[in-house]
C-alpha cells in the first residue's frame, strides 16, 4: 500500500481508513492492525504537526514483519522525548517505540523517512 496525503487533520483520518483497509485485506491479526493504525496514524500525526508538508506512507507485509514508512519533506530529525508523566504531549515516538519491533529515520535529498517494523504471528502470511 502507498498513499500520498496533504498536511491536514483530515489526512491523519483518511491514513486510518487506509491502513484499517490494508490490514483488513491481507487479514493481519486484529491486535497486530490495531498496533499498526496507532503507527501510522502517529507518524501522520507528527507529519502534519511537526513537517508541515505533503507526505506519504506505504505499508509493505512480507513473512513476518509488517513495516510502515512515512516519507516527509521536512529533514528535522525526530527526536524520541524522555519519559514525563506530566507531559500533554511528546509520548508519541515513546508509543512507536514500544508497539513496534524497531523504527529509525533516514535522510533524503527532500526530507525524511521514518521506517517502523511490526513483528506478525508466526502463523501469519501475507495475502
Amino acid at each position: 500500500m502507498r498513499h500520498r496525503y496533504r498536511p491536514d487533520r483530515e489526512s491523519c483520518v483518511q491514513v486510518r481508513r487506509d491502513m484499517r483497509a490494508f490490514l483488513d485485506r491481507c487479514r493481519v491479526d486484529a491486535d497486530v492492525a490495531e498496533n499498526a493504525m496507532l503507527i501510522a496514524n502517529e507518524l501522520a500525526c507528527n507529519a502534519v504537526d511537526h513537517a508541515h508538508t505533503p507526505f506519504s506512507l506505504t505499508a509493505t507485509l512480507s513473512p513476518g514483519r509488517l513495516r510502515i514508512e512515512l516519507t516527509d519533506g521536512s529533514a528535522e530529525e525526530p527526536r524520541l522525548q524522555p519519559h514525563d508523566t506530566t507531559a500533554v504531549r511528546g509520548r508519541g515516538l515513546q508509543m512507536v517505540q514500544h508497539l513496534s519491533s524497531s523504527w529509525s529515520f533516514r535522510r533524503d535529498t527532500v526530507g525524511k523517512t521514518v521506517v517502523v517494523d511490526v513483528l506478525l504471528p508466526a502463523m501469519h502470511v501475507p495475502a
